[in-house]
C-alpha cells in the first residue's frame, strides 16, 4: 500500500508545531515541492540540518549555508522577516499561529508555507520568485496560488491562475463564493489538505489534472463534483485517516482514464460509484474498505489492481470482459452472496475460481454469466455536427455475438445535436438484461486552408475559412507530405489569418487546418482539411 503523497506534508507539523497526519506507509521516496521557481533545489528543505534559536526565531541550517526560520516566539502580530539571520540568507519561512496574524517576506526567501490569519502582507519587489496581494501569496507571474489567509472566505481570482499550488487551502474553509476562473489546468499535490469544502464550491471547466492527495483529509459536501474535464486522478485524491464528512454516491468525471491508487480511501459513507465509459485502469487500494453495494465496471476497463475494490459489504460487481488484468486480492466481499457477474472464461471468471481455491479466503465470491449487455463490447464512432439531432447505431457484441436492435436491445440518446459529448444507452431485451450507457464525441465541421501565400523570408500566411461556433483553430505544417513527426509542428489561432515564422527558406510546406471547439472545458476537434502547399521564400 505504499503511496506518494508529496514531501512538503512534512512542512505542516511545522505550521501547527506537531506531528503531520499521513496515510499508513506512506513512501516520500522520489518527491519533490512545487512552488515559485523551477531552479532550486527543493530536496534541500526536506533535509533539514541542525536547529538553533536567533532571537525570536527558530531556525535550520542548510547545506549550502542558507538558513530556514521554522518557528518564533508568539509574542508579535506582525513579523517582517529579514533577509539574513547570523550574516546567513533566509531562504525558506514556514510558520503559523493564533497570536501572529501576518508577515512580509524579503526578496531572498523561495518557499514559504504560511498558516496565518491575515496571510502574507507583501513580498518585497525584487523577489523573483514570489509576490503577494490582499494577503494571497502567488508565484511571480500569478500563475501558481501557493497560500491564502484563514480569514479568506470570498474572493475571486484572476484568470492568470493556472495552478492551485501545494497546501494553498491547508486547513482552509472552502465557500461557493471562492471562486476560480476559466484558465485553471490544475489542482496539484496535497492543495486542499484538511480543508472543510462547503456546499457550492466548485472548480471551473477546463481543470484537467487532480494531483496525489489534493484533497488528502479534506471534508467534503454530498453535492461535491468535479468538472468533467479532468482526466487523472491521482493517488490518495481523497483520501483520509480520520472521520470526515463525505458524499454517499459521487460520478467520477467524464474523461478520467485512470483512477489512482487509495483514491477514495476514507471516504466512509460512499455507497455509489458511477465509472465513466472511457476509464482504463482503477489502481491498488482506490475504493478500499468503502461501503459500496454493487458496482459496474465499464467495458473500456482494463487493469484492475490488487484490492481495489476490498469492499466488506459489496453484493455483486459487473467486470466485463475487456479486463484482462485482475491483481491478487482486487475483488473481495464479506457478504456470503456476493456475485461477480461476468462472461465464462474471462480474467474475472478465471479470477473466481482461485480466489476461491485460496486457503486464506473467508468468504468466497459466487460467479454469474447472466446476459446482460453491460458485458457487451460496443463500438460507436465519433460523429459530425448536422445542426440536428444525431442517432448512430453501434455494434454490440456479446460473447463475439453480434446482438440485433430492437430484438436483443434498444436505444435511447443523450446530448445527441450540439458538438459535446453525447451518450447512448443500450437496454437489454428479450433475452437479454441490464443497460450500458456509452459516449461519443460529436465533432465541428472542417474548416479549410482558404488561402496560403510567403511575401517575407522564412514566413508563411495562412487565411482559414470561418467555421460558425469555432473556439480556435489548429493549423498544423510539415516539410513532408505525410507530416512525419520530426518534420511536423502545429500553431494555434483564434483568427482567421495567421503567420507562421522561422521557416526554411526555399522548402516546400504543406498546411491542413482543423476547427476546435471548447464544450466544459474540453476541447473537440474537426477532421483535418484537405492539405495545401507552398514554397517559402
Amino acid at each position: 500500500m505504499k503511496k506518494k503523497i508529496i514531501s512538503s506534508v512534512l512542512a505542516l507539523s511545522l505550521i501547527l508545531g506537531g506531528a503531520a497526519v499521513l496515510p499508513e506507509n506512506t513512501s516520500f521516496a522520489d518527491t519533490s515541492i512545487v512552488a515559485a521557481a523551477k531552479d532550486i533545489d527543493y530536496g534541500m528543505y526536506e533535509n533539514q540540518g541542525d536547529t538553533f534559536q536567533s532571537g525570536d526565531y527558530k531556525c535550520c541550517k542548510y547545506t549550502d549555508g542558507t538558513v530556514g526560520i521554522i518557528g518564533q516566539n508568539d509574542k508579535k502580530t506582525h513579523l517582517d522577516i529579514p533577509e539574513k539571520i547570523n550574516g546567513k540568507k533566509v531562504v525558506y519561512v514556514s510558520l503559523g499561529g493564533e497570536k501572529l496574524k501576518s508577515l512580509s517576506l524579503p526578496k531572498t526567501v523561495s518557499l514559504a508555507y504560511i498558516n496565518l490569519e491575515k496571510g502574507v502582507k507583501s513580498v518585497d519587489k525584487d523577489n523573483k520568485y514570489m509576490t503577494a496581494k490582499d494577503g494571497i501569496l502567488y508565484s511571480k507571474d500569478m500563475t501558481t496560488l501557493l497560500a491564502v489567509p484563514r480569514s479568506l472566505k470570498k474572493y475571486t481570482f484572476p484568470k492568470t491562475i493556472t495552478t492551485i499550488g501545494e497546501n494553498a487551502f491547508f486547513m482552509r474553509t472552502v465557500t461557493k463564493d471562492i471562486v476560480f476562473q476559466e484558465g485553471l489546468k490544475k489542482v496539484d499535490n496535497i492543495a486542499f489538505y484538511a480543508a472543510t469544502i462547503e456546499k457550492g464550491f466548485r472548480l471551473p471547466d477546463g481543470v484537467t489534472t487532480i494531483g496525489d492527495g489534493a484533497f488528502y483529509n479534506a471534508g467534503v459536501t454530498e453535492d461535491f463534483t468535479l468538472p468533467d474535464s479532468v482526466e487523472v486522478l491521482g493517488d490518495n485524491v481523497f483520501s483520509a485517516a480520520g472521520e470526515i464528512t463525505s458524499p454517499t454516491s459521487f460520478k467520477v468525471p467524464a474523461s478520467v482514464t485512470e483512477i489512482g491508487g487509495l483514491c477514495f480511501v476514507g471516504w466512509h459513507g460512499l455507497k455509489k460509484i458511477t465509472l465513466p465509459d472511457g476509464l482504463k485502469k482503477i489502481k491498488e487500494d482506490a475504493f478500499w474498505s468503502l461501503p459500496l453495494k454493487n458496482v459496474v465496471i465499464p467495458n473500456t476497463v482494463t487493469s484492475i489492481e490488487s484490492r481495489a475494490f476490498f469492499c466488506q459489504q459489496m453484493k455483486s460487481i459487473v467486470v466485463p470482459p475487456s479486463v484482462k488484468t485482475i491483481k491478487e486480492g482486487a475483488i473481495v466481499s464479506f457478504d456470503k452472496n456476493c456475485v461477480v457477474i461476468t462472461t465464462k472464461g474471462s480474467a474475472a471468471d478465471k479470477y473466481v475460481k482461485e480466489y476461491n481455491k485460496d486457503k486464506n479466503t473467508v468468504v468466497p465470491l459466487k460467479v454469474r454469466y447472466d446476459k446482460t449487455v453491460a458485458l457487451c463490447d460496443v463500438t460507436v464512432k465519433d460523429k459530425v455536427y448536422t445542426g440536428k439531432s444525431i442517432t448512430p447505431e453501434p455494434t454490440v457484441k456479446f460473447n463475439g455475438k453480434t446482438l440485433k436492435k430492437d430484438k436483443d436491445y434498444t436505444l435511447s440518446y443523450k446530448n445527441n445535436k450540439k458538438v459535446g459529448r453525447a451518450t447512448l444507452t443500450i437496454k437489454g431485451k428479450g433475452k437479454y438484461s441490464g443497460t450500458l450507457v456509452k459516449s461519443f464525441n460529436i465533432i465541428p465541421k472542417k474548416s479549410s486552408v482558404n488561402k496560403l501565400t510567403s511575401t517575407a523570408a522564412k514566413k508563411l500566411k495562412a487565411k482559414l475559412k470561418k467555421l460558425a461556433g469555432a473556439t480556435s483553430y489548429e493549423i498544423t505544417y510539415s516539410t513532408s507530405k505525410k507530416f512525419t513527426a520530426k518534420t511536423t509542428k502545429t500553431a494555434n489561432t483564434t483568427k482567421l489569418t495567421k503567420t507562421i515564422s522561422k521557416l526554411k527558406s526555399g522548402k516546400t510546406y504543406y498546411v491542413k487546418v482543423r476547427a476546435v471547439k471548447t464544450v466544459k472545458g474540453i476541447d473537440y476537434k474537426s477532421k483535418y482539411s484537405a492539405v495545401k502547399k507552398i514554397k517559402v521564400k
